[in-house]
């Protein structure tokens, strides 16, 4: 499973939003359970408060193309451990 720098686009932020942070969904909570996900200017999501991005679609690893996120270890560790 080779990984991937491709991900659908997110809902765009909404007006009052620049940095692109969107609360959670009214009904969802505001607990330990509930992370904001970061959006690039463009829509598409990018990285968590403190986490990356990942999904997997139809056996393919995808995530946000490192010129939008904050690259790190453990985001690195991820994509050679699905390269193998």
């Amino acid at each position: 499973m080779a990984p991937s720098n491709a991900a659908s686009p997110a809902p765009s932020p909404g007006d009052g939003d620049p940095d692109g942070v969107r609360p959670p969904a009214p009904g969802h909570g505001d607990g330990d359970d509930t992370w904001a996900m970061l959006v690039d200017e463009d829509g598409y999501l990018t990285e968590g408060t403190g986490s990356n991005f990942f999904i997997v679609r139809d056996g393919e690893l995808l995530t946000p193309e490192p010129r939008h996120i904050l690259r790190g270890v453990t985001r690195q560790s991820i994509l050679d451990l699905a390269g193998e």
